[in-house]
C-alpha cells in the first residue's frame, strides 16, 4: 500500500482558527499560552511535576476496578496494565484523547484518535528521557446524545440500536447490541472476516453490564497492545477532587464571563469560535437522567423535571454527592486536567478550535492548560483511482480543492495538454504564413499551388473543429470521472473518516 503525506493546510478541511494555531499565527499566539510543538512538553511536564499523589492513588484505584476483567496472565500481555501501574509514579504523565461511546467503534476517526494519542505519547517520551508518558482515552460516558452514537453505517446500509433507558450513554445496558451484531453478520456473510470480527463484538456486548464497560473492552481488544488506557471518569472517587470547581461554577458563575470574553477577543481578531459558555455549565446526573441545571427566580432548577434547589441545598449536594454533577463541553476539559497529570490533548479540527477558547478559564481556576494537538487523518484510495491520477500526472492533493476550482483546473489542463492539438495548431499556423507569403508574390504560375494550399487549410481547420469536439468530449469524461472520485473520497461535507465506519474495514 502506497503512503502519500499531504500537509494538512493543503486539505482545506480545518477551521481557520485551528489552522492558524498549527501555523503558529502570531496574533493567536498572544491569546494561547502554548504552541503546537513537541518541545512545549518540557514546560508542561515541569508545571505538572507537583501533581497530587492522592489523585494518582485515586486514579490507580479507579482504573484497577475498571480493568478488573483482566486476569493475571492478561495483565502481562501488551502495555496497558503496565501503564496503569506507572500512573502511580511521580515521573509519569499523560497524553489524552477522547470520544463518545460509538457502538462497534463508530467512524474511522474513533480509531485515528487512539492511534494519534499513542504516537504523540511516544514522541513526547523520546523528547523527555526519564519520563513516562501514558496515552489515555477519555470515554465521554456522561454524554447523553444517543442518536449520535447508536448507529453504524456499513456499505451504505444503516443499522440502528434502540437502547433501553435514557441519560448518560456510559450507564446504558447493552441489551439489543448482540442481536444487532447478529443482524449485521447476516447482511455481511460474504465478507472475508465478518464472522470472526462480529463474534468479538457480540461476545463483549453479551458479557458487559454497561456500554462504558463494553467500549473499554473493545478498545482493549483492538488497541491494548499499544498501551492505551481507557478511563471512565464518571466515578464518585474522581468527582471528589472536582468539588471546588463545581461550586465555583454553579454558585459563583466564575467561568461564564471569562469564556465569553475569550470568545469576543478571538472574534475581534478575526477568528471563529466553536462553543458558548453558560452561567451554569453543569448537568444534573442520575441513573437514567441527564438534564441542564439553570438558575431562575432565585433557585436552581433541573430542566425537564420537578427538581429545584436553593443555593445552600446545591452546595450541600455537591459536598455529599459530587457525582450528581456532570460538566458540559466547557467544563469537561477542566475536569480532565484536574484529575489527570496531563500535558497534551489530541483533538479533531473543530474540537481543537474550542480548546483555544479555554486558556483564560484554566488560568482563573489555577489548572495548567495542556498543549492541544491535532490528531492525524487518513484517506484510503483504491489502486484503480490512484492509477487514473498517476496516468494523468495528477497529485492526490488536487482532490482537496473545492469542486468548482478542481473542475476548472482539470479542464484547463486537459484542453491545453494534447499533443495532437499542439501539432495541428502549429501546422495551421505554418500554412497560413505560407499562404500570406505566396499572396505577396502573386505570380500566375502559383495559382494552382495556391488553390491546393487553400483547400488544405480549409481541411485542416475543419479537422481542428472536429478533433476539438472529440477531445473536449474525452476530457469531459475524464474530468467527470475525477470529480466523482472527489465526491466519493474527498467530499468536505462527508469526509471519509466520518462517513466510513471502522467495522467496514475490519470485516473486509
Amino acid at each position: 500500500m502506497a503512503e502519500i503525506i499531504i500537509p494538512i493546510a493543503e486539505t482545506h478541511y480545518l477551521p481557520l482558527t485551528t489552522q492558524a494555531f498549527i501555523d503558529g499565527n502570531e496574533i493567536l499566539s498572544s491569546l494561547v499560552p502554548v504552541k503546537h510543538e513537541i518541545i512545549e512538553s518540557k514546560r508542561l511536564i515541569e508545571k505538572r511535576s507537583g501533581f497530587d499523589s492522592a489523585k494518582r492513588e485515586a486514579l490507580y484505584k479507579v482504573l484497577s476496578n475498571q480493568y478488573a476483567f483482566l486476569n493475571d496472565a492478561e495483565k502481562k500481555i501488551g502495555k496497558t496494565w503496565e501503564n496503569i501501574e506507572f500512573l502511580k509514579n511521580e515521573n509519569t504523565f499523560t497524553v489524552t484523547t477522547g470520544q463518545q461511546l460509538h457502538i462497534f467503534m463508530g467512524p474511522l476517526f474513533f480509531a485515528y484518535k487512539i492511534i494519534s494519542a499513542v504516537k504523540l505519547a511516544e514522541e513526547i517520551q523520546k523528547e523527555n528521557p526519564g519520563k513516562i508518558i501514558v496515552p489515555v482515552f477519555w470515554m465521554a460516558s456522561e454524554d447523553h446524545d444517543i442518536d449520535e452514537i447508536g448507529f453504524i453505517k456499513l456499505f451504505n446500509e444503516i443499522f440502528t440500536w434502540k437502547p433501553e433507558g435514557k441519560g448518560a450513554t456510559g450507564k446504558l445496558n447493552c441489551n439489543g447490541l448482540p442481536e444487532l451484531a447478529d443482524e449485521i453478520e447476516a447482511r455481511l456473510s460474504k465478507e472475508v472476516h465478518a464472522k470472526e470480527i462480529i463474534e468479538i463484538f457480540r461476545n463483549i456486548y453479551k458479557n458487559s453490564a454497561t456500554l462504558s464497560e463494553a467500549t473499554r473492552k473493545i478498545i482493549y481488544h483492538f488497541f491494548g497492545y499499544t498501551g492505551i488506557v481507557v478511563l471512565d471518569a464518571d466515578e464518585p472517587l474522581l468527582k471528589e477532587f472536582f468539588k471546588t470547581y463545581i461550586k465555583s461554577d454553579i454558585l459563583d458563575n466564575v467561568n461564564y464571563p471569562v469564556v465569553e470574553a475569550s470568545g469576543k477577543k478571538l472574534k475581534k481578531k478575526g477568528f471563529d469560535i466553536q462553543i458558548n459558555a453558560r452561567a451554569v455549565n453543569f448537568f444534573y446526573l442520575s441513573e437514567n437522567f441527564r438534564e441542564r441545571i439553570v438558575f431562575e427566580s432565585g433557585q436552581y432548577k433541573v430542566l425537564n423535571s420537578d427538581l429545584t434547589f436553593t443555593k445552600s441545598e446545591v452546595s450541600d449536594l455537591i459536598d455529599s454527592d459530587p457525582s450528581k454533577f456532570s460538566p458540559n463541553v466547557v467544563l469537561r476539559p477542566l475536569y480532565q486536567e484536574v484529575i489527570l497529570p496531563n500535558i497534551a490533548y489530541v483533538a479533531g479540527g473543530s474540537e481543537l478550535n474550542y480548546w483555544l477558547q479555554l486558556p483564560e478559564m484554566f488560568k482563573i481556576n489555577m489548572v495548567p492548560y495542556p498543549i492541544p494537538f491535532l490528531r492525524n487523518s487518513l484517506h484510503y484510495m483504491g489502486s484503480k483511482q490512484l492509477g487514473i491520477l498517476n496516468k494523468n500526472n495528477l497529485e492526490p492533493k488536487i482532490l482537496f480543492l473545492a469542486e468548482d476550482d478542481l473542475k476548472q483546473r482539470l479542464t484547463d489542463k486537459f484542453s491545453g495538454e494534447n499533443n495532437f492539438s499542439f501539432a495541428l495548431a502549429e501546422r495551421i499556423k505554418n500554412n497560413e504564413a505560407l499562404f500570406e507569403a505566396m499572396n505577396s508574390l502573386k505570380p500566375s504560375s502559383l495559382k494552382e499551388l495556391k488553390q491546393i494550399l487553400t483547400n488544405e487549410l480549409a481541411s485542416l481547420k475543419k479537422l481542428e473543429t472536429e478533433t476539438g469536439i472529440v477531445l473536449f468530449e474525452k476530457s469531459e469524461i475524464l474530468v467527470n470521472k475525477i470529480l466523482e472520485m472527489k465526491r466519493n473520497y474527498f467530499n468536505p461535507e462527508a469526509i471519509q473518516e466520518r462517513k466510513t465506519f471502522c467495522l467496514e474495514y475490519l470485516v473486509t
